[in-house]
């Protein structure tokens, strides 16, 4: 089985979106923890069989040390529910999403991989962006080689040839690992109890991860004012610090709503919408339907879903920090505290 774990403040329209996608795409059970208080969010995903919700907007999750950064609490949530999966027989993969992403995978091929085979690299395919709120989301761009990008520059696209320059959101795509206490869940790569990134790891044509990094104007303006509410200045890589540092000011300008949120839809005509007529006719896009239903999920039985609810809700008291790099050793041992010492398949038997 596949599961996903993603933390998620969004609208319920979105993330309807978001759990019919990555489950018709190869994820077999979500885990969604809720980053605010959405009672509509939070009725829909309850009463779906192949998720799981957290309410994680307050201190009964964190505990009374609820980390400021949103960041911080997506890799904290992630490798709660890991190491939880460690004891659960029927998760074979675990995937850390954003709600704007969709897993783009070959499930037949995954599951046919050697044991050996700890970690996979989801490539990103990203949503180009257009001013049409309503444009099906099926033209994306992929990762392109030098010439291309030197192209691409020559032709007035980009100051700089380079992706990190060409895609909006990361190039760094996203990981699947096997549940393992020696492997921890980053916000791209997976990394050891040092937060070193793990060297090896499988990388595929069959492997990516859609990204649906502000396809419009109005999903740019939703996306950034909603960041910006969630903790501090969010880290991005240096070529759109600038940008992010931009928004930020603006949006901390004492301005009526209106005005900034026009003047974010400037700096959405000016640094992000995409000239996608040229895009397509160089050929540098590729077309997927994230609505198409290329695996239907698979349910995992309910009583093997009650045990990792109840299991969530006995980490909920703990202090979570060593969740999140370790060591094994201390991972293990909260385990057993939150739990008690029976080993894998506590949650759930293969079947």
């Amino acid at each position: 089985m596949l599961v996903s774990v993603s933390t998620v403040k969004d609208t319920l329209a979105n993330v309807e979106r978001f759990v019919a996608r990555n489950l018709g795409s190869g994820i077999d059970h979500m885990v969604v923890f809720l980053d605010a208080d959405q009672p509509d969010v939070l009725a829909h995903l309850t009463g779906h069989p192949q998720v799981t919700v957290v309410e994680a907007a307050d201190d009964r999750w964190w505990a009374g040390a609820r980390p400021d950064g949103l960041n911080r609490r997506q890799h904290v949530n992630a490798n709660v529910v890991k190491a939880l999966l460690t004891r659960a027989d029927w998760a074979e993969w675990v995937f850390h999403v954003d709600s704007d992403e969709v897993v783009h995978l070959d499930r037949d091929r995954l599951e046919q991989l050697p044991a050996d085979t700890g970690i996979v690299h989801l490539a990103p395919l990203e949503l180009v962006s257009r001013d049409d709120e309503g444009a099906a989301p099926t033209l994306y761009k992929r990762l392109l080689d030098d010439d291309e990008l030197v192209l691409l520059k020559a032709l007035g696209v980009l100051d700089r040839a380079a992706n990190e320059e060409y895609f909006h959101g990361h190039v760094g795509g996203k990981s699947g690992m096997r549940p393992s206490l020696d492997a921890y869940s980053g916000i791209h790569k997976p990394t050891d109890d040092e937060r070193q990134t793990l060297p090896g790891g499988l990388s595929a044509p069959w492997l990516a991860v859609l990204h649906l990094e502000s396809p419009s104007r109005a999903a740019f303006v939703r996306k950034w004012r909603n960041l910006l509410s969630s903790g501090p200045r969010p880290k991005v890589r240096r070529a759109r610090t600038d940008l992010v540092t931009a928004i930020d000011t603006l949006v901390n300008l004492d301005l009526p709503p209106d005005e900034v949120d026009a003047l974010l839809g400037d700096l959405y005509e000016r640094h992000v919408r995409d000239d996608v007529r040229l895009l397509d006719r160089l050929g540098f896009l590729e077309r997927v339907d994230p609505d198409t239903v290329s695996y239907p999920a698979r349910e995992v039985p309910r009583e093997d879903v009650d045990a990792l609810q109840d299991a969530l809700g006995r980490v909920a008291g703990q202090d979570k920090s060593a969740y999140r790099g370790g060591p094994p050793g201390q991972v293990e041992a909260l385990l057993d505290e939150a739990l008690g010492r029976r080993r894998s398949g506590w949650l759930g038997r293969r079947r």
